[in-house]
């Protein structure tokens, strides 16, 4: 029995073993590149002396030091095994999901990104910590890691696959764009407990947060546009409906505030009036791959939905009263987001209005 047990193991073991490889073996060279510098990062960090040179130390990076190569070397940099173990998940994960639909360099320059400003941001809560309380332990305890590029690639699952289910349920469904906001409460949670550092939490939410505002106001799209404005990747959206109205009030005032510094751009809507057709309308930062890819979900729903009320035998005759409703309420709705899809599918070039 312990034998057969064992070799039951053993082939598991494999079978994770080879997928592992395969994944690896079929992703792109950026992917490769980021999973090479983890593990390197990781290996080198076991030197003390070396460690200190690679991971974020806030005090080292104000005057005199200014030591800016940390702003690289930290994100990449983790303290156990189990961290890389699950940076290489995220990677390859990634690299599957996402990096096809943008490209190699984008996902790079994203990756970069987000890695030197989520190490940034951090360091300047610990400067000002350190200004508050006057405590040298937060301008020399170092820190790093890619949690905050993790929940930065979570933001992108969202807004590529809100609606994909991830563990269906009888009631509701736990789905992707539910994803972020459950992974921060679970960092929150391991906070409180002491199992991971206040370094890791504040890495977490400066990833959410400038994921979201990357990818919402500056990610350049296939038809020149930037962000992506659509409703329903709103910073009200990631959070439950019942809290939605009041973080929706002070993201949009936060909007307004940004808009008058000039830190965002005005959302602008074009409009072609020269055609022969009826009016067309463009909405800014919906790009045409994200729109057919969102187009061919809905399609796919609703085709299940209506194979399904067809099975069930429940279509009523031409006899019954016009004003029944002939499928159900969800049907309905996905056909308007169905429709609504196709309109914003749209080239137009002749007035702006701002």
């Amino acid at each position: 029995m312990v034998a057969f047990t064992g070799q039951i193991n053993s082939q598991i073991g494999n079978s994770i073993k080879a997928s592992i490889v395969s994944s690896i073996n079929n992703s792109s060279v950026v992917i490769k590149s980021a999973i090479v510098s983890v593990i390197t990062c990781y290996l080198l960090a076991l030197i003390p002396s070396v460690q200190k040179v690679l991971m974020m130390a806030p005090g080292r990076l104000i005057p005199p030091n200014f030591s800016l190569w940390m702003l690289v070397t930290a994100g990449l940099t983790e303290s156990s095994i189990f961290k890389v173990i699950i940076d290489i998940g995220v990677l390859l994960a990634a690299g599957k999901l996402i990096e096809p639909s943008w490209g190699a360099l984008e996902f790079l320059k994203f990756i970069g990104i987000i890695n030197a400003t989520v190490t940034g941001c951090t360091a300047m809560t610990y400067i000002i910590a350190y200004a508050i309380s006057k405590r040298s332990a937060y301008l020399f305890t170092g820190f790093g890691g890619l949690i905050g590029t993790t929940f930065a690639l979570s933001i992108a699952l969202k807004q590529s696959y809100s609606d994909v289910k991830v563990i269906p349920l009888r009631n509701s469904s736990v789905r992707v764009k539910h994803v972020p906001i459950i992974l921060l409460c679970m960092v929150v949670l391991l906070s409180l407990l002491k199992v991971l550092w206040m370094s890791d939490l504040c890495m977490a939410f400066f990833g959410f947060l400038n994921g979201w505002i990357y990818l919402r106001f500056f990610q350049l799209k296939a038809n020149e546009s930037k962000g992506d404005l659509s409703d329903g990747f709103a910073f009200a959206t990631f959070f439950p409906e019942a809290i939605q109205p009041p973080i929706k009030w002070l993201s949009n005032s936060l909007f307004i505030l940004l808009i008058s510094m000039k830190i965002c751009p005005k959302q602008v809507r074009r409009y072609n009036v020269g055609g022969p057709s009826s009016v067309t309308i463009s909405l800014p930062g919906i790009d045409p791959v994200d729109a057919e890819r969102r187009k061919q979900l809905a399609l796919k729903e609703l085709d299940k939905r209506l194979s399904g009320v067809d099975q069930s035998g429940t279509w009523p005759s031409l006899d019954e009263p016009a004003g029944e409703n002939l499928v159900d309420e969800d049907v309905s709705i996905d056909s308007v987001a169905v429709d609504e899809v196709h309109s914003q599918k749209v080239q137009v070039n002749t007035i702006d209005i701002v």
